[in-house]
């Protein structure tokens, strides 16, 4: 009998093998529909593009996460991606944030 972890364990090994399969398809000329959001995505939360990159007391940890950042700023720019929706986001997680610390 296949316990419940297990079924979960199996599931996130098939996402994960989709995903890889998504890059490799994207960037050998072969994509699927649907290939490119699922990099995008991958990448936006691989960057760090929706939260900081600062990790307290680790200034060379910190610059390690914004070239990651930068990265995936320079491929937006060059596929003309629509950066503000990004911006709006992390603006209203901060003002979350800055919320919650006030309580």
């Amino acid at each position: 009998m296949v316990s419940e972890q297990d079924k979960i364990a199996k599931e996130q090994k098939a996402q994960i093998e989709e995903l890889e399969n998504s890059y490799s398809r994207l960037f050998h000329d072969r994509p699927r529909p649907g290939d490119a959001k699922a990099v995008i995505e991958d990448l936006i939360n691989q960057c760090y593009i929706k939260e900081t990159t600062y990790v307290g007391g680790c200034p060379d940890a910190s610059d390690i996460n914004e070239g990651c950042r930068k990265v995936f700023l320079h491929i937006a720019k060059m596929v003309r991606m629509e950066m503000s929706k990004f911006y709006l986001d992390g603006v209203i997680k901060l003002k979350e944030i800055q919320k919650a610390r006030e309580i």
